[in-house]
């Protein structure tokens, strides 16, 4: 299956002054596939959706590049956000900060006309995006009516109808109550299953992308220091630990079991936990 995303031997650091926020990422995302990258708080996650994206360096002229990044085989060095954005959208962990116009209907309209689609194509790809998301309701309100999960519903389905490649999500729903981000991660989850399209995503709560991510990745300091599937990845519950990363919690009881030898596997849920409990 071919690339979506390649990241080879990548530094970033904001000044020639200050320390690298990444060392040496390599990373490859296969067209379809969903990752999701954690670590804590200052690992240079976001730093590196930013890079993926084409944000950095073009809008951090200070700053100091090495290596590739090359997004549906363009290369961010000399493909600025904007040239991208039909290929790469990102979603922010602040959704309002994204609205550019007071309207749903109008902020939605306005990435398909960056396009240059035709009235009637444009006019289409909206029809399809209120049906299959659900914010029919939602287009003749402002950002000051919205929740904040329907923000964050809004700013994705804007970022869908555009129809990149690639979509980033950093932190979709930790600003959001459980109400929102059910709805969020409902709407990921769709994306995923209907449309295919390439997904990487940072998220903390990993009990939200245990069942949606094909891999995991671990970057502390600016590297990756683990990656796997996610029974491999979550099989090691106190590395995680170490690293500021709060596993689900059955791994938290079944990790040791496996070092013992006692289970063959981690569960990912507790309806696996059971099964794999009542097959001993």
């Amino acid at each position: 299956m071919a690339s979506a995303v390649e990241v080879r031997d990548l530094w970033w650091r904001y000044s020639r002054d200050t320390d690298w926020v990444l060392r040496g990422v390599n990373l490859t995302v296969r067209e379809g596939e969903t990752v999701c990258i954690v670590g804590p708080t200052g690992a240079g996650k976001t730093t590196l959706l930013s890079c993926i994206q084409s944000l950095l360096p073009h809008s951090f002229p200070l700053g100091e590049m090495k290596g590739s990044v090359v997004v549906d085989g363009a290369d961010t060095k000399s493909t600025r956000a904007a040239q991208l954005a039909g290929r790469v959208g990102m979603v922010f962990e602040d959704a309002e900060s994204q609205f550019v116009f007071p309207s749903v209907e109008d902020d939605l309209a306005f990435g398909l006309e960056n396009l240059n689609l035709d009235r009637e194509e444009a006019s289409e790809r909206l029809r399809v995006i209120q049906e299959e998301f659900g914010i029919g309701e939602l287009m003749g309100r402002t950002a000051a009516q919205l929740s904040g999960g329907q923000k964050q519903r809004v700013s994705i389905a804007g970022l869908v109808a555009v129809q990149p490649k690639v979509l980033l999500l950093d932190e979709p729903t930790s600003e959001l109550d459980p109400i929102g981000k059910s709805e969020v991660m409902d709407l990921v989850r769709k994306i995923k299953t209907r449309l295919g399209i390439t997904l990487v995503i940072v998220e903390q709560d990993l009990e939200d992308v245990i069942g949606l991510a094909e891999r995991f990745l671990l970057l502390d300091s600016g590297k990756i220091l683990l990656e796997g599937e996610p029974k491999d990845f979550f099989g090691n519950p106190e590395f995680l630990l170490e690293h500021g990363v709060y596993p689900p919690e059955v791994s938290l009881v079944f990790g040791p079991l496996v070092k013992e030898g006692l289970v063959p596997t981690v569960p990912l849920d507790v309806s696996e936990a059971k099964r794999l409990v009542r097959s001993r």
